[in-house]
């Protein structure tokens, strides 16, 4: 924060301060997303990527991913999320017991963690005999 001080003869003796913190306001919410189908593999993990540019360098605000993911067993999947820097979460871990279709919306708070980049959204079918596909997803902040 910069601070400037002066006086004034209408207020003698007194000091003004004005102060101001550089850079501006933060920025606007901004939405990227993917809705191109990636398709599940049975014991396999599949990725389905978004760019993300033009945010400031770390966040500093929640992130909210929002996705569906079409699948008859959802107890069979894990989902991640993975930030341009490593950064990894998971979102879904094989719960959901009898289940279909994944519709999630999950924030979450990663102060100072890269913002632009490559993330993905990780899916992990861990069974055999049935697919999916990761239908659209979906980043807020």
């Amino acid at each position: 924060m910069n601070t400037f001080g002066c006086r004034t003869a209408a207020f003698s003796g007194a000091t003004l301060r004005i102060s101001y913190t550089a850079g501006g306001a933060t920025a606007a919410p901004a939405t990227f997303a993917n809705e191109v189908d990636v398709s599940t593999r049975d014991n396999a993990t599949v990725a389905s990527a978004i760019s993300v540019s033009g945010r400031p360098a770390t966040l500093s605000t929640p992130l909210t991913i929002d996705a569906v993911i079409r699948h008859p067993a959802i107890r069979e999947l894990r989902v991640e999320l993975v930030g341009p820097d490593g950064l990894t979460v998971v979102l879904h871990d094989r719960a959901g017991r009898t289940a279909a279709n994944l519709t999630g919306r999950w924030t979450l708070t990663a102060p100072g963690r890269a913002a632009n980049g490559t993330w993905q959204l990780r899916v992990t079918d861990a069974v055999t005999g049935n697919g999916g596909v990761i239908d659209r997803w979906s980043l807020t902040f």
